[in-house]
């Protein structure tokens, strides 16, 4: 999976914009971009998928966490090899990196939430 393809997959994310305090938590990302990218030389294909997340404050020196009453909606362009697993591990993995940089907000998959829709792209 060489740079420009990465890239191309990457572009195509949803973007936090303005306002997500006025509940601006939506990012629907360019299923048309994800479309473009070159997995000819692959055994994959790609697929656009939307991932609901939540957002909590965790307090270090209480351990205490703090649910932040935002649910964000983030597109995707992965390999159709990925699961809700595999999302899971990345959402914990982040977490672990924040964690050690000493973040107050860390990311969750609401279980009443758990939406990874994905719409499958022919490579």
């Amino acid at each position: 999976f060489d740079v420009s393809r990465q890239a191309v997959a990457i572009d195509s994310f949803g973007k936090p914009g303005a306002a997500i305090l006025r509940g601006h938590t939506s990012y629907y990302g360019s299923f048309d971009e994800c479309k473009q990218v070159d997995t000819d030389s692959l055994n994959f294909s790609m697929k656009f998928c939307r991932l609901e997340f939540g957002v909590v404050e965790y307090n270090y020196t209480t351990a205490k966490i703090t649910p932040i009453s935002l649910i964000f909606s983030e597109a995707l362009c992965v390999p159709s090899t990925c699961t809700v697993d595999d999302m899971n591990n990345t959402i914990n993995n982040i977490n672990l990196l924040l964690l050690g940089q000493k973040s107050p907000i860390l990311f969750y998959v609401p279980k009443d939430t758990n939406d990874f829709t994905c719409t499958p792209i022919d490579g």
